[in-house]
């Protein structure tokens, strides 16, 4: 009776460490199997934004320099995003209103991200007054002023798209921009529409003689182009582009995105 005894334990006694060995078997597989997922994210990702409805890609690192555009947070940050932004892009501002407070707050603020700004205004894409709006911004800069002006400007998009007017021939254009919609030229008048980024400007109390020197004599249209280019160059063809750490990232995302790629970089 005691030797039967004896045997049952043992053999529960194995049937426990079998089930015990299975359970750490399978726990290891699926650890392997999420780091091997949450790397696949990380590196190569194509998802669709719940913001913008377009297809997401983050990409192998891409040589993209900071320029000498305005930046916040803290120079030697071991974290750097370059964002390739348009006025007159709504994603843009989405991005802007939306996500960047919540970067600023945790990650410039706080030292851990250096966030820098470059200018691809998209006229291609019938963004008429973002081109000026671009320079005004790097004209602000000059009197440092950058930051407040993109917020007035973003905050004003809808006002200042509603004061571009549409002409039927070139010479009706105080300030004249040509753009190509369904393969036809449109003539538009963006004076209204710059007028009131000076109103902006003033705003924000900038030297509105030497502000509106800057922009009429169009003094910052070769940084825009440099911007332009260096975008070219990295592949990228809309807005907003983020590069983080070199990490290309393109369309206005939930912030939690941005952090996943962010902590990664702080902590490898």
């Amino acid at each position: 009776m005691l030797e039967e005894t004896i045997i049952k334990k043992e053999e529960r006694n194995q049937e426990m460490e079998a089930k015990e060995h299975i359970w750490k078997i399978g726990t290891t597989i699926f650890a392997i199997l999420f780091v091997i997922t949450l790397s696949t994210w990380l590196l190569t990702e194509k998802e669709t934004s719940p913001i913008t409805g377009e297809t997401t890609r983050v990409e192998m690192p891409v040589d993209v320099t900071v320029d000498d555009d305005p930046f916040l947070g803290d120079e030697d940050a071991s974290v750097t995003i370059i964002e390739f932004s348009d006025a007159q892009c709504q994603y843009c501002k989405q991005f802007w209103i939306e996500t960047f407070p919540l970067l600023r707050k945790e990650y410039i603020t706080t030292g851990k991200v250096r966030f820098v700004m470059r200018d691809l205004p998209m006229k291609e894409s019938g963004h008429a007054w973002s081109g000026k709006a671009a320079e005004a911004a790097e004209c602000a800069h000059n009197q440092g002023k950058f930051w407040e002006l993109q917020d007035k400007i973003f905050a004003n998009q809808n006002v200042l798209n509603s004061m571009v007017q549409e002409v039927d021939a070139p010479e009706k254009a105080k300030m004249l921009v040509i753009t190509t919609e369904n393969n036809q030229q449109k003539y538009l008048d963006i004076a209204l529409a710059v007028s009131h980024i000076k109103h902006l400007a003033g705003e924000v109390h900038v030297k509105m003689d030497v502000f509106n020197r800057c922009l009429d004599t169009g003094q910052e249209a070769g940084e825009i182009e440099k911007d332009k280019n260096d975008a070219e160059k990295a592949g990228v063809q809309s807005t907003p582009t983020f590069f983080i750490n070199g990490e290309k990232v393109a369309g206005a995302l939930p912030f939690i995105a941005y952090q996943k790629i962010i902590e990664k970089e702080l902590f490898e």
